[in-house]
């Protein structure tokens, strides 16, 4: 007979059969402790009554094996049968336990073992069961007891973290012939390693470069869980979410970063392992999508994450055929989603996907998958600035990269790490630390303009540059850097969204100044300028015929007509008055702009404040106005001013140079 039925209370430590505990297995030590914790006096009485129909349910599937082979051991033993899921019968998934009812008819007792007999069970199999058994999870004093009896020693140390363990685990870290210290050093060893599987390089979201939504969203996270784990949240309150956004953007490390930070555990997976890991059929994939979430609940308080949720396809986009292949999966992949919240324990639950429109809409709907955090890359260039400095921060300081911080838009924080490994490498093949060009050349495709070209687009930006600061407008930065069709840039501030007269005339001067660059240092006017003149004339035009900023009122913005060749003439002429007023600044600064050019094709991103202290000008002073790409030929004022600062084309109101099209000479 079983030794659990003669035992109904007491310390097993003190048990006169102790001795003989050493040659049992862990297994089935803890089996039999399990048992006579969980069954009471009436409950043993019932599993001695023929027939019977009685079940048992355990923590999870690696629970069933030992208490099995333990029930059998009874005198007298039912017929054992365990249902650790459900059983395909013509296509379909069905649950198990009708035959047993047959057998009950011919006077035989039952005894079902399963880690979910909700799921598993036949409604007619419950509802007539005789008593229905919970085994509770594994406690750090049932762990104790089981490590007292196999090793004959008092087990110190032991906490519930090295109960919450897959059973599994616990059960290989328990071996005969060791001390009790030693079962604890491997259970220690072993949440070490499940808590951090690379441990020390999963960081804090504090220390992350987060954007502003997904900082937010993490804020909240944290607070949500740490309400659970005191107890003022209910667990059922927690809102499970997908993670979405294109490859590389990070978002199994801010799930793994917000367990780490939270000081719950964190259970990985994706839906492509339960195919590789396992023979490829339907049977082996959902048995992988049950281990996942068996796994998950054992860890608790614990993060699961499932990457590659989108490979769960969408049963509206599926034919026939895929549907029912599909189905079982995506049915018992969303019940045990719904297991979870009824569970009551300490879970959430995030996927990540690159293409979120492709899920299943049972699946994100609420009360399953519910949140959507989109994980994109930086779209400005704070968020920029604080991805570069995330990296290279440490040898860089913040200040030089806040210079390049938008070559950084729109790459993924996959290609910024990418990028700065990059720039290590160039730094090593010269035996020195990484330098801001470095990375530049890392971000940036490799360069394919001839010198000559170079020289030809750092002396127009220099001009325009110059030309800026001289009439007293701020200047953020030049750059030689290409970008789209543009082969450098000169990016500065609008004084006003609402110009005068006046005010036109200095921005159509600073558009010009890269020509009169061209004209006194390099080679003469050339056709990259073909957009600042574009833009210059427009502005001038504008003024005159739509903003009442010239001799007449009338509105040609209201009023179809041809321009007249006569005011064309009045435009050239107002044109070249304007360049040879840029020109005279340039010739004034001749010497400057040569050492500049010099300067920024060294460098290729020059700022505002070093190119102002070359001219002996104060650095600008710092404030909250639009720093805007000049030339580009949208409106100077009015409906798109409303756009926020540091757009580009088509998003705000504009200086008039954007270094002309110097890509396509």
């Amino acid at each position: 007979m079983s030794k659990f039925f003669d035992l109904y209370s007491g310390d097993l430590d003190d048990d006169p059969q102790a001795e003989n505990e050493a040659q049992k297995s862990a297994a089935r030590i803890l089996a039999e402790v399990a048992l006579q914790q969980a069954l009471d006096a009436p409950a043993r009485k019932t599993l001695k009554t023929h027939p019977g129909l009685f079940i048992f349910a355990v923590p999870t599937e690696p629970w069933i094996s030992p208490i099995a082979k333990e029930l059998k051991s009874m005198d007298r033993a039912p017929l054992i049968v365990e249902a650790s899921e459900q059983r395909k019968s013509g296509g379909k998934y069905e649950r198990v336990g009708l035959d047993a009812l047959d057998i009950i008819q011919q006077g035989r007792s039952v005894l079902f073992v399963s880690q979910n007999p909700d799921d598993f069970l036949r409604e007619e199999v419950l509802a007539s069961a005789d008593i229905f058994v919970r085994i509770p999870a594994l406690t750090a004093e049932l762990l104790r007891a089981v490590i007292g009896q196999l090793t004959r020693g008092v087990a110190r140390g032991v906490t519930q973290e090295h109960a919450n363990l897959d059973l599994n685990i616990v059960l290989a870290c328990l071996r005969p012939g060791t001390s009790s210290r030693q079962c604890v050093d491997n259970l220690k060893r072993a949440v070490a390693r499940l808590e951090n599987p690379k441990a020390g390089t999963v960081p804090t979201l504090d220390t992350l470069p987060l954007t502003q939504d997904v900082r937010a969203w993490t804020d909240n996270m944290l607070a949500d869980l740490a309400a659970v784990q005191a107890g003022a949240l209910s667990p059922d309150r927690l809102a499970h979410g997908i993670l979405e956004g294109p490859p590389g953007t990070g978002k199994t490390l801010i799930a793994n970063s917000l367990a780490v930070t939270s000081g719950w555990n964190f259970v990985e997976s994706s839906v492509g392992s339960w195919f590789t890991s396992g023979d490829g059929y339907l049977g082996g994939v959902v048995k992988n999508l049950k281990r996942f979430f068996d796994d998950v609940l054992a860890a608790a308080p614990a993060i699961g994450f499932l990457d590659e949720i989108d490979a769960i396809p969408d049963r509206a986009a599926l034919d026939d055929r895929a549907r029912e292949w599909w189905t079982p999966v995506i049915t018992m992949f969303l019940t045990q989603i719904d297991q979870i919240r009824k569970s009551d324990r300490k879970v959430l639950l995030l996927g990540a996907t690159n293409y979120y429109t492709r899920l299943d809409s049972a699946l994100v709907r609420p009360g399953r998958l519910e949140q959507r955090l989109s994980v994109f890359p930086p779209e400005s260039e704070a968020d920029a600035l604080s991805l570069l400095d995330y990296f290279a921060g440490s040898m860089i300081p913040r200040d030089e990269l806040s210079r390049i911080a938008r070559l950084g838009i729109g790459a993924t924080p996959a290609t910024i790490e990418g990028s700065w490994k990059e720039a290590q490498r160039l730094a090593r093949t010269q035996d020195r630390e990484p330098l801001l060009h470095d990375l530049i050349d890392a971000l940036t495709p490799a360069e394919t303009r001839s010198e000559s070209d170079l020289r030809a687009i750092a002396i127009h930006e220099i001009g325009h540059a110059v030309v800026a600061l001289r009439l007293g407008h701020k200047l953020e930065r030049v750059t030689i850097l290409p970008e789209g069709r543009s082969g450098g840039q000169t990016l500065t501030h609008l004084p006003t969204i609402i110009p005068n007269r006046a005010v036109i005339e200095e921005i159509v001067m600073i558009g010009l100044g890269g020509r009169a660059a061209d004209t006194i240092i390099g080679s003469g006017p050339h056709a990259g300028a073909q957009n600042d003149l574009a833009r210059a004339t427009e502005l001038l035009l504008d003024a005159r015929l739509a903003q009442g900023l010239g001799e007449a009122l009338v509105s040609h913005a209201a009023v179809s007509s041809r321009i007249h060749p006569t005011l064309l003439n009045e435009i050239d002429r107002e044109l070249r008055s304007l360049l040879e007023k840029a020109i005279a600044i340039v010739e004034s600064d001749q010497a400057i702009v040569l050492s500049l050019t010099e300067k920024l094709l060294k460098d290729r991103i020059l700022t505002g404040d070093e190119i102002a202290a070359e001219l002996g000008l104060k650095p600008a002073e710092k404030d909250t106005a639009r720093s805007t790409p000049s030339s580009d030929p949208k409106p100077l004022a009015g409906e798109d001013d409303k756009q926020p600062e540091g757009s580009d084309a088509g998003r705000g109101a504009r200086a008039p140079h954007r270094g002309g099209k110097h890509g396509q000479l």
